[in-house]
């Protein structure tokens, strides 16, 4: 039986461990932007907050502390760069708040295997765990590729706009990625 949920336990795995790398290259982003030299000392508050969410917050509200403009309508080229940078950051956070429910879901679910030709994991529900009901129904496989397709994105554009702004925006602000989406299903199929 263990070997029928090596699939499952990949996929899993390749999901936690992007979603990781995703964390991490915040915690890059963070430390950059707070501009402390002493790059271990400013990694030293963002892991003494011990919940992924928290620290994206306190990143969030750093990040729009520093870039977000003012209500004003006349913005100088400063103020639009910054905003520029501030629009990127917050894509970047509410899409990983987004997936980190999903995420947890994935984690925290319980799941059967469906015996079935091929093989089905699916979210075990039917004892009301609130996670496994957002999962009812999906592709487990599917969804989780999705998840860590979606992490690889957000890791992926954080680190852009890291170095980005570690190297004291001497380029051009890097371009929004696409967002990746499920296939759509076909007709008939």
């Amino acid at each position: 039986m263990t070997r029928a949920f090596v699939p499952y336990a990949t996929a899993i795995g390749f999901l936690l461990r992007e979603w990781n790398d995703l964390q991490d290259a915040l915690a890059d982003l963070f430390v950059t932007i707070l501009g402390i030299r002493d790059g271990g000392l400013a990694l030293a508050v963002w892991h003494a907050i011990p919940n992924d969410r928290l620290q994206r917050r306190m990143l969030k509200d750093l990040a729009s502390y520093l870039f977000k403009p003012l209500e004003s309508t006349d913005l100088d080229a400063t103020q639009r760069a910054n905003a520029a940078v501030w629009e990127e950051i917050e894509w970047i956070l509410t899409g990983a708040d987004s997936l980190g429910a999903k995420r947890d879901a994935a984690a925290h679910s319980p799941v059967a295997l469906l015996l079935s030709e091929p093989i089905e994991f699916i979210a075990h529900h039917l004892h009301g765990n609130p996670s496994a009901k957002t999962l009812k129904g999906k592709n487990l496989l599917a969804e989780f590729k999705l998840y860590q397709e979606r992490a690889a994105t957000l890791h992926h554009h954080a680190d852009q706009i890291e170095y980005y702004l570690r190297q004291g925006r001497r380029h051009t602000l890097p371009k929004r990625p696409s967002w990746p989406e499920r296939p759509s299903k076909k007709k008939g199929a």
